[in-house]
């Protein structure tokens, strides 16, 4: 198994730790401990060991369960209604998307499975599209929780979730990944500006095509016309981003039912 450090015995919040049980194992390879707990209430549960040392995870759920029932009482009776006879989830908000074009969208979709981890929240939709919920942490302080960060049991500096498509209402595990801040960036809708489009602008009568990875310009060519132009950056973008492109990000089956698209 490897060296580890032994948490028998110990306690994290609410939690006492019981043995260690079989490991999972991450993209790279690496194991990870998960130990067996029992929680104050008398219920048991597995939980990573870094969660414990992190006091990510300080009970069964009860201690959650318990602040968010306190923080809801305070929201004034604006709930979230969810509809769990399809596929998938679909929650409703008391607030319209703002980054809707349409101003319809209140609604948000989720795995079925995912249900117990967002239920217990009041979801709404901030300035940029994404979903947030209020919470208070054990200083009293308020704090804001996104929907793609619980679903993907994720919190870290180093790291981010990315909405492969850039459906932020869409909080499906499928539709979500979790990746470096650059290759976040790399999957960034193109833009205009001074350029005609990201990476391509009309320069002494020739159309320049261009990329920076990692902060070098890696890519520099003019072409006669803009479509060879854009060809020649999109072939870059294959090189240096991968699959962390917009344009292959957006291609990407990610094997989704059709939903509603507003």
């Amino acid at each position: 198994m490897g060296k580890y450090i032994d948490l028998t015995g110990q306690k994290f919040g609410r939690l006492t730790v019981l043995y260690r049980i079989q490991g999972i194992r991450t993209k790279s390879g690496i194991s990870k401990p998960v130990w067996h707990c029992k929680c104050d209430c008398g219920n048991e549960c597995d939980v990573a060991g870094m969660h414990l040392r992190t006091g990510h995870t300080q009970s069964c759920g009860c201690l959650h369960k318990e602040v968010l029932s306190q923080n809801n009482k305070k929201l004034k009776g604006k709930i979230n209604i969810y509809d769990l006879s399809g596929d998938f989830g679909i929650g409703y908000t008391y607030n319209i998307d703002p980054t809707d074009i349409l101003k319809q969208r209140n609604f948000f979709y989720f795995d079925l499975e995912d249900y117990d981890k967002i239920r217990s929240y009041c979801w709404s939709f901030d300035k940029y599209g994404y979903l947030i919920a209020y919470n208070k942490n054990n200083q009293n302080k308020k704090t804001i929780i996104k929907m793609h960060m619980i679903v993907m049991d994720y919190d870290s500096t180093v790291n981010v979730v990315d909405h492969i498509k850039h459906k932020k209402y869409d909080n499906r595990k499928s539709e979500l990944r979790i990746c470096t801040h650059s290759q976040n960036m790399f999957n960034k809708m193109p833009y205009c500006n001074k350029a005609i489009i990201t990476g391509v602008q009309f320069e002494n009568n020739k159309f320049k095509a261009y990329l920076r990875y990692q902060g070098k310009m890696v890519f520099c060519k003019y072409f006669k016309t803009l479509e060879e132009a854009i060809a020649a950056r999109k072939e870059a973008e294959d090189k240096y981003f991968g699959e962390y492109s917009y344009d292959n990000s957006m291609s990407m089956d990610t094997e989704n039912k059709e939903t509603i698209d507003i």
